[in-house]
């Protein structure tokens, strides 16, 4: 018996620009399998896919004008390949997921975003947001959200620079992405008194905006780094205050220093950013503090 195409419906209006196939062997045992699709009969033209002996997978670049669709499913059964032919009708509509906030070309809220979109009725087994520089990079962060439909970004830049996304999705075990490109916030850089007092507010001391010897003594108790790396004359303790190293992770990514997410979470990557861009050797923790408030500081 020949396989046969059971999803969607023979001479059917496919579902838009990726549609998932299945198939069944009829109790036939391949080893491998091709599904292409395309302008001709058994052509490729729009798209094709290795499926081993799955019974399902999804195609992507599908057209969307109303045009005659061919599929051909490639099989290997005891060494012989087979085939089977069907026709479709290409959908009239993409009907690809799409971003909604923000809006294509749209421009972001500030440092930090909650970016969503819409599937367009398709189920994701998994997806992944990446946001960076450029196309598929991920400077800003790779969020694997699984089945949600969004996602908030921090430690986006606020310069009015593109900010480019890419969306992975799982159909059918297959993966497809959608890219987008944003701009980012224009927003006026604090001034060092505001800086100055939102970092003595989370050590502890008086928000006055002056770096004097109480502000200097709470910088030194609140040093960031590992414990076997500082000299502990300089600091009572290490600290694991989230909101701490958030606003460190956050000050070395605006100072063009590495780009880190503010998670508060003192991990390797933070780590490494720490050391390279306040170069602490031989510094006390106040004056690496400080270098993070104003870099042309020469204290």
């Amino acid at each position: 018996m020949a396989a046969t195409l059971t999803s969607p419906t023979s001479g059917s209006v496919l579902g838009g620009a990726i549609q998932i196939f299945t198939w069944a062997y009829d109790g036939e045992t391949p080893q491998g399998s091709w599904l292409y699709a395309g302008s001709t009969v058994g052509g490729s033209q729009y798209s094709v896919r290795w499926t081993g002996v799955a019974t399902t997978t999804s195609l992507g670049d599908l057209p969307t004008d109303g045009s005659t669709v061919h599929i051909r499913l490639w099989y290997r059964v005891e060494g012989q390949w087979k085939k089977i032919d069907e026709t479709f009708v290409a959908a009239e509509e993409p009907a690809l997921p799409f971003m909604t906030s923000p809006r294509p070309g749209g421009l972001l809220s500030g440092s930090s975003h909650r970016f969503s979109w819409d599937l367009s009725g398709h189920q994701s087994e998994a997806t992944w947001l990446y946001v960076g520089t450029d196309e598929a990079s991920s400077e800003y962060g790779a969020f694997r959200v699984g089945t949600d439909t969004e996602v908030t970004v921090t430690g986006l830049p606020t310069d009015s620079t593109p900010v480019h996304t890419r969306l992975y999705f799982r159909l059918a075990r297959s993966w497809h992405f959608i890219d987008d490109v944003f701009t980012a916030a224009a927003v006026e850089p604090p001034s060092l008194e505001d800086l100055t007092k939102e970092l003595q507010s989370l050590v502890g001391t008086t928000d006055d905006g002056i770096v004097g010897p109480q502000t200097e003594a709470a910088l030194n108790r609140n040093w960031l780094g590992r414990r076997e790396r500082f000299d502990t004359s300089f600091a009572e303790r290490l600290t694991n205050d989230a909101d701490v190293v958030s606003w460190v992770q956050g000050r070395i990514s605006a100072q063009g220093g590495p780009v880190l997410q503010a998670t508060g979470e003192f991990d390797t990557q933070t780590d490494a950013a720490v050391r390279s861009h306040l170069g602490r050797g031989g510094v006390v923790a106040a004056e690496s503090f400080l270098r993070l408030l104003a870099p042309q500081l020469d204290r």
